[in-house]
């Protein structure tokens, strides 16, 4: 486990990304995935080895300095022409830093039954919009939505009837697929629709992807 809220840590961590990549000089950008702001629900956490635990609020704001320090120090590396996409919490850092974040079953989280279900998804969405809207260019945002369809680890090792009944559930699954896309064109980012994130990856089409 990497201690990103040591500067020796960050800076090896950085320098040996700017060494791989200048050695295979085939990559125009670096996916960061996991970009958490707090890690204060892993359990008792001493950032300094002192023997005494910080209490939750100081080890998350602690953190995220850290994944900020992070993502800083790549950019200075790498400058302006190199892709950052990252994965992880809608911080509130400088969005600059970045050109795209991956908004990964957003939609999972909203409850149709609910009272406020409007107002979630206008939460999401403008976090979305904004994500869209300041981050560096090139941008690359994508929102990555799976069918909500629920399956057991490893799905693809079930028999081969039961993986076709779930892909066929995921694939018809047009309610969440067309929400996912729509939302994705109000902002022009880009999108990408699969079963979940058990098993991603599939390369479904639909009628919609037609239309330029």
């Amino acid at each position: 486990v990497l201690n990103f809220t040591k500067s020796s840590v960050v800076q090896k961590f950085v320098n040996v990304l700017v060494d791989r990549q200048s050695h295979t000089g085939v990559f125009d950008g670096i996916y960061f995935d996991g970009v958490l702001d707090s890690v204060s629900w892993l359990g008792a956490i001493d950032i300094d080895n002192n023997g005494t635990p910080e209490n939750a609020e100081v080890v998350d704001r602690t953190w995220e300095d850290a994944m900020k320090n992070v993502l800083v120090q790549t950019r200075n590396y790498y400058g302006n022409n190199f892709i950052i996409h990252v994965n992880g919490s809608y911080r509130d850092f400088n969005p600059q830093l970045i050109n795209g974040m991956t908004f990964e079953d957003v939609f999972n989280q909203l409850n149709a039954s609910h009272p406020d279900v409007a107002s979630q998804y206008d939460s999401l969405l403008a976090t979305y919009l904004k994500f869209v809207k300041d981050t560096a260019y090139p941008r690359s945002t994508t929102i990555l939505q799976g069918s909500t369809v629920t399956s057991g680890y490893e799905p693809w090792n079930l028999p081969q009837s039961q993986q076709d009944a779930l892909l066929d559930d995921g694939f018809n699954n047009y309610r969440i697929m067309r929400l996912g896309l729509g939302t994705a064109l109000l902002g022009q980012g880009y999108y990408a629709y699969d079963l979940n994130d058990r098993w991603r990856g599939q390369l479904w089409f639909y009628d919609e992807y037609k239309v330029d």
